[in-house]
């Protein structure tokens, strides 16, 4: 199905959606709008203020003063009166009491119109001389204009509230700059977008039967040792089984559950707060620059947004509306709990402070709550049986995002740390100001843009004044409690937006509630003015958000490689090389694993099962400085710095450039090419063979002293990047497995022992060998590693424990590589 005919379809189903939530919400509303059953119809009465209303008896309201034509019954009043055509009238309802007192029930403003008259002698010969074609054309406008009034969804929409009609428009603008190019914007497609949809496809074929042996699966296994929820991957597998895997499918996904989110949001607003202004949420959403660049993507951060949304609208109808929708809320709360790591520290904190602030009110329902335990309990299971299996699985998980919480640090300096963390999660500087980079990759932001966006700092600024205004008030205390517990999760570590962008939902009703105080202190301005200025403004807004990204988007990373935007994914593997396959069938394609995380993940997705298998992973530079088998119609592709090497390798006689794939700024991104190696290429092979086992000397400061360093030759970082205290910078061997790294003392050191944090390695070895003054024969310590997760640091105590050491070998050996493996370290530590 290609991209158009799906976004055709997701607009009409969106429209169907808000069809029908305009449908419901204007029934509701008409239904509010109706006078009292109580009401006798001789207690009506109704008057008019007009200064040129003209009055027609009427038997029904004889008496009344001014008189107008009323017809009264126990539901409804039907009211007729004569004005000049524009005039404005102001109509008000009123019930007489038995008292002798009077009470409005109902007031608008009207506008006379003219009634139909007869045509002149002078229309009937201008009709009578137009063109037959404007005739005709006039009568099927008409006609149409006549069918389509008779439709039920166009009177459903016609008898709903002007509200809701802006509503529906709202989310229909939204739908538009979610899922226009979609598959374009944002350039990358990352591997974690990928794995959403294998790892569903996965679930789905072992029938909802885990890794782990769990039924059903409610975690999966990401990496080693490594487990998320599992929501998102459901959604996304079965998206894909219907529609199959493309990339506006998987992000469509997302962008359309982002939609849910946002109506609920909206609900919230109208049923709850009872603002003018409700609809208006959803045109702020649509110019969000954080929730315009993940609702694009098909990252679950968006689905755990949006099932927040759906939560607290679900506990806002249990607390304020019905007490019976409490089981709606907890099944709500544990599809948000199951959907995003980090949601789960933030729904259980969430759940102990509603538990607490509304006890008085649980404690009234105390029956509702004892039929809901039961649902409670079921919902747990998943839980308690991941943690029986897993008991690791926590710090397994803090490990492998370098949680500080992982590390040798005291209980005080771990809480200090979080707190600030915290703070930093709601510091408005964070969500408003134009993000620089520093500490965020250059994908998670809009450039000069703000998380939020400047624009809704105002009026999110003046939604806190209200809350705090009105902080008895159990609804605007849940506004804020749902602010305050996003950062909780995120805070064990860093605050990425990823992990915070459920602060969306409760910023959008912040926003709101601003917008509402603002449209009050105006009052001075009439409401139909506000109102369309409103509707106006956040429409250009969210246009001008899709507009901005489409010209700009392409170009706003300005690292496409492995550390920034990792481009490349679409174009090569949609767009590029299933071409080049259906071209020449002698072709096999080696593929660079080098510009992005885990990109050998990129054909199960993409190509179909012969192609795969057509498709090896490697890289040119291979091939540089040793002989390698090379069949005849190989096709290599190389990063631009790659075929800089292979065109000036001596190794080589031959780089045959058959395609060339550009980057968004026009720059070369990847080249695909023939080699063909040089006539005494085997003579250098053995030169490059001699060189790279020898060491290189450095000068590293140590301890505190300048040490003598000699170690393996690097393709990647510099050698004192391992004693800088830091695992965020790493060296990598130039094709060298062991990596060795020698240090030599200019004085002997005591020392107790070494501590190695290496790259991610499903199996290595560490060893170190010691030398002593004055005994001739090393001391040696080995050790192997299996299993321990993405970036392991492990520790070995010297067999000279307190002893001084003249110089130190230190080998590191991935154990499923060869002797050309590339052996990844990241700090080395003495102590």
């Amino acid at each position: 199905m290609p991209p158009f005919l799906w976004t055709a379809i997701a607009l009409l189903l969106s429209t169907a959606i808000g069809a029908g939530i305009a449908r419901a919400v204007g029934r509701a509303y008409r239904a509010s709008s109706r006078l009292p059953t109580a009401i006798r119809p001789g207690s009506l009465r109704a008057s008019v203020t007009s200064d040129n209303a003209r009055a027609i008896p009427s038997p029904d309201l004889a008496g009344s003063v001014p008189q107008v034509v009323a017809e009264s019954n126990s539901r409804e009043v039907k009211v007729r009166i004569k004005a000049e055509t524009g005039q404005p009238v102001q109509l008000t309802v009123q019930r007489a009491c038995s008292d002798g007192s009077t009470q409005n029930l109902f007031r608008t403003t009207l506008s006379g119109f003219s009634a139909a008259k007869e045509p002149s002698a002078g229309d009937r010969e201008r009709r009578a001389k137009a063109p037959r074609f404007l005739g005709r054309l006039r009568e099927t406008v008409d006609a149409s204009i006549s069918a389509l009034g008779q439709l039920r969804l166009w009177r459903s929409l016609s008898l709903a509230s002007p509200d809701t009609g802006l509503a529906v428009a709202a989310a229909a603008l939204y739908v538009v700059t979610r899922l226009w190019a979609i598959d374009s914007l944002p350039i990358f497609f990352y591997s974690d977008e990928v794995n959403y949809v294998l790892f569903g496809e996965q679930i789905y074929e072992r029938g909802l039967v885990g890794e782990d042996g769990s039924w059903p699966a409610v975690y999966v296994l990401w990496d080693t040792n490594r487990w998320g929820p599992a929501v998102g991957v459901y959604l996304h597998g079965l998206a894909a089984l219907v529609f199959g895997k493309h990339v506006w499918v998987a992000r469509s996904t997302e962008a359309l559950i982002s939609l849910g989110g946002v109506l609920a949001v909206a609900w919230i607003l109208k049923d709850h707060f009872r603002g003018r202004f409700w609809w208006a949420s959803i045109l702020f959403a649509a110019s969000i620059p954080a929730w315009f660049l993940y609702t694009r993507t098909a990252f679950s951060s968006t689905t755990a947004a949006s099932l927040y949304a759906v939560f607290l609208l679900a506990y806002f109808r249990y607390r304020f509306h019905s007490p019976t929708s409490l089981g709606l809320a907890a099944v709500a709360g544990a599809a948000v709990f199951y959907s995003y790591h980090n949601m789960m520290f933030v729904m259980g904190v969430l759940a102990v402070c509603l538990l607490v602030s509304d006890f008085r009110y649980h404690l009234l329902h105390r029956r509702i709550w004892l039929r809901t335990l039961p649902i409670l309990a079921l919902l747990a299971i998943p839980l308690v049986e991941f943690l029986v299996l897993h008991p690791e699985s926590i710090g397994a998980n803090l490990s492998s995002v370098a949680s500080y919480w992982a590390e040798d640090l005291s209980l005080a300096a771990k809480l200090l740390r979080y707190a600030q963390t915290y703070l930093q999660g709601l510091s408005p500087i964070y969500w408003f100001a134009p993000q620089a980079g520093t500490g965020t990759l250059p994908v998670q932001f809009i450039p000069g843009a703000g998380h939020l966006g400047f624009a809704l700092l105002p009026f999110v600024g003046l939604g806190l004044y209200v809350v705090f205004r009105n902080l008895r008030s159990p609804r605007h205390r849940l506004v804020l409690l749902s602010a305050l517990v996003v950062p909780l999760g995120s805070a064990l570590d860093t605050i990425e937006i990823s992990r915070v962008l459920s602060m969306v939902v409760p910023a959008l009703v912040l926003a709101v509630l601003g917008l509402e105080q603002l449209g009050a202190w105006l009052k001075a301005i009439p409401q139909g003015v506000q109102t369309a200025a409103v509707a106006i403004v956040l429409s250009v807004l969210g246009l001008a958000r899709l507009a901005g990204a489409m010209v700009y988007g392409p170009t706003w990373p300005t690292d496409y490689g492995l550390e920034g935007a990792q481009f490349g994914a679409k174009v090569l593997y949609e767009d590029t090389i299933p071409a080049l396959l259906a071209e020449d069938p002698a072709i096999t394609l080696i593929m660079n694993t080098t510009w992005a995380n885990n990109a050998h993940i990129y054909p199960r997705f993409f190509l179909s099962q012969s192609d795969q298998e057509r498709v090896r992973f490697g890289n040119v530079r291979d091939y540089l400085d040793k002989i390698l088998p090379l069949e005849p119609g190989t096709v290599f592709a190389m990063l631009p710095e790659e075929y800089a090497d292979a065109v000036a390798s001596p190794m080589l006689g031959r780089v045959d450039v058959i395609k060339t794939v550009y980057r968004p700024d026009g720059e070369p991104g990847f080249y695909f090419a023939h080699i063909a190696y040089a006539a005494d290429a085997e003579r250098v092979a053995q030169e490059y063979e001699a060189i790279r086992g020898q060491l290189i000397e450095s000068q590293v400061d140590i301890l505190g002293q300048p040490t003598t360093v000699l170690h393996s030759r690097l393709a990647d970082g510099n050698i004192a990047n391992l004693f800088d205290g830091s695992t965020e910078t790493l060296v990598r061997g130039d094709e060298v497995n062991p990596f060795q790294v020698e240090i030599r003392f200019l004085e002997p050191r005591r020392l107790d022992g070494i501590r190695v944090t290496t790259g991610s390695f499903g199996d290595f070895s560490v060893s170190v060998t010691v030398t002593l003054p004055g005994i001739g024969e090393p001391l040696v310590v080995s050790e192997r590693y299996r299993d321990l997760g993405p970036d392991p640091t492990v520790s070995l105590s010297l067999p000279s424990a307190g002893a001084a050491v003249s110089s130190l070998r230190l080998e590191v050996t991935d154990n499923a590589q060869g002797p050309t493996g590339a052996i990844h370290v990241r700090e080395i530590a003495l102590y």
